[in-house]
């Protein structure tokens, strides 16, 4: 198993074909980061050793750093050895040595830096390599991939598998038509195209051709590393962010907790010392007062010691004075030896009340002082106790935050699982899509060849009917013609019915019909019968302004009474019934009048 970091899962499909090399050789032609979007890097990891051209200086220094072991070029491959202009954009892929490009990139708003850096030829490249089998060769630089591949010359090293960049820069847009033939030249034959590389294998080594006969799958065993750029693995690098900030937090907030409780065991710690440092202070103080009270008592001991040998020296002076005068002065004296008596035990009293008060103070100074010694305990007891307690107190939170790290840990672990489900998920995915995809082509080019066979069909049957239309055409002009001369000659039949006196004559009567079917559209059936009645006026009318001889003014009258008859039975919908024919009906007046 394998852990990819390349952008398109190049390194994947390389070690399908490679994997069974141990400590094989690679060449890496615009390598830029050592781990973000690196073929290379799975390899390396594996034990494969190579060598990585790479213009940009803070490229060449992190792949420095980070492959020790390996060689590391700082230059660019043309076909020109010496200086070349390059044009950087600072923490991209963008930089390329193609001018055009550059400018496109700068124009888009990308920042572009142009420097001078040396160019080598891949011939002498590949030739410092000489015993040394390269089994893979990598070609993505932006747009100079025709440069890099014409440098080849005349040197003999065959690499395995060549995978070029064939498309424009962050384009879809092929190129490898500029640069192809260079290499089908060389001995190498196309095997897959990922979209974004064209992968070709020597024809020495024939039996790599069917390692890239199918994307990246789940039976390839890889999982990602969450540095890729790629947009397929936004997610889960964000989950990869989400974790390591989570894991950040909780290690901050641990450290924090940490450093919280160790504040304030040491203030605790503090006030416990201060604590204890002022009772020994106080003790301190109580024992030297106990001490100088002591040492009082002491003196005042001694000073009533003193008073007392003092007083019995005098009292044995005052004896020995009053036995040599007890004779001459017993009766004298009898009451002043009683009076002194009385004294002597009055100071007696006073000497044992002022020892008894010494003592008794004495021993309170004593019991104070065993209080104290007793509290000044109590309190080293309870500030011990607080401090095992405050001592267990953190150790109960230190493991629960060891507790929680692990479980974190283990959420991590399990997202890089989920996150390898997900690329292994994703893989298949992109199988169900490309055979998706595969038969959409097929159904797409079998419909086309429907539409176009649907096409001809109706382009010759669309032929047929525009013959049929023109004969049709021909046919209606033909027959328009013949009812133009129809409608001729009926025209001039109007006309010379129109200009005809018996048409002058008849206008009244047109005019009389247009009454009566207006009064029949107002009036119900039982009247229209007499408006005939009218047609009798009306005939005086005409007779009266037209200039018919007056003799003949009667048959108008029962024309027009049939008229309204008829009239009446069409408006009124009842079957038409002819009348009984006059003898002056109109149709036995001479055909001269009708």
């Amino acid at each position: 198993m394998i852990v990819s970091y390349a952008q398109n899962f190049e390194d994947v499909r390389l070690w399908r074909a490679l994997g069974h090399i141990a400590n094989g050789c690679y060449v890496d032609i615009g390598a830029q980061d050592p781990i973000v979007d690196s073929v290379s890097r799975a390899f390396y990891e594996k034990g494969w050793r190579g060598l990585h051209v790479e213009p940009s200086a803070s490229y060449a220094a992190r792949l420095a750093e980070d492959r020790p072991g390996e060689t590391v070029i700082q230059a660019l491959v043309a076909a020109d050895p010496g200086l070349h202009a390059f044009f950087e954009f600072p923490d991209t892929g963008l930089s390329t040595a193609e001018r055009a490009i550059a400018e496109r990139h700068a124009a888009a708003g990308h920042p572009m830096r142009e420097v001078t850096v040396p160019a080598v030829t891949l011939a002498a490249v590949l030739d410092s390599l000489t015993g040394r089998e390269v089994h893979w060769l990598k070609v993505d630089v932006e747009g100079f991939e025709h440069e890099v591949l014409r440098s080849w010359g005349d040197s003999p090293v065959r690499p395995w598998v060549l995978v070029v960049e064939s498309t424009l820069p962050m384009t879809q847009t092929e190129s490898h038509e500029d640069w192809e033939r260079m290499v089908i030249g060389r001995g190498y034959r196309f095997v897959c195209f990922d979209g974004l590389n064209r992968y070709y294998v020597s024809a020495s080594h024939a039996e790599l051709d069917a390692a890239f006969s199918v994307a990246p799958n789940v039976f390839d065993g890889f999982s990602l590393s969450g540095t890729a750029t790629a947009p397929f693995s936004a997610v889960v690098n964000g989950r990869l962010r989400d974790l390591e900030v989570a894991a950040a937090i909780a290690d901050a907030t641990a450290r924090s907790r940490e450093e919280e409780l160790r504040r304030n065991f040491a203030a605790e710690a503090q006030e416990v010392q201060a604590t204890l440092q002022k009772s020994r202070d106080e003790s301190a103080v109580l024992a030297a007062e106990l001490a100088a009270r002591e040492r009082a008592f002491a003196v005042d001991s001694l000073a009533h010691e003193r008073e007392k040998l003092r007083l019995s020296d005098s009292i044995a002076v005052r004896e020995r004075e009053l036995g040599e005068q007890a004779v001459e002065r017993e009766r004298e004296h009898g009451a002043r030896f009683v009076a002194l008596q009385g004294e002597l035990a009055s100071l007696g009293r006073t000497l044992a009340e002022r020892e008894r008060v010494h003592g008794e103070r004495l021993a309170s100074l004593h019991r104070e002082h065993i209080l104290m010694r007793d509290a000044i305990s109590a309190k080293e007891r309870v500030f011990g106790e607080q401090l095992a307690a405050a001592r267990g107190e953190f150790e109960r939170l230190v493991h629960a935050e060891e507790a929680k790290i692990r479980e974190l840990r283990a959420e991590l672990e399990a997202r890089q699982q989920e996150v390898g489900e997900v690329a292994r998920a994703m893989c298949s995915l992109e199988l169900r899509f490309s055979a998706q995809l595969h038969f959409a082509q097929t159904e797409v080019a079998r419909l086309v060849d429907q539409q176009r066979e649907l096409n001809a069909r109706h382009e010759l049957q669309l032929a047929h009917e525009r013959e049929a239309a023109s004969r049709m055409a021909a046919d209606l002009g033909d027959r328009v013609e013949s009812l133009h001369g129809i409608a001729g000659e009926q025209r001039m039949r109007l006309q010379a019915v129109f200009s005809s006196r018996s048409w002058r004559l008849m206008a009244p009567l047109r005019r009389l019909t247009q009454w009566l079917r207006q009064i029949a559209g107002r009036q119900p059936l039982e009247q229209l019968e007499q408006t005939a009645q009218l047609a009798v006026t009306f005939d005086h009318l005409v007779t009266s302004r037209s200039r018919i001889p007056a003799a003949e003014p009667k048959p108008l009258a029962p024309v027009a009474a049939s008229i309204c008859h008829r009239l009446a039975m069409r408006e009124s919908g009842l079957p038409f019934a002819p009348r009984a024919r006059s003898p002056d009906s109109v149709e036995e007046r001479p055909k001269a009048h009708s």
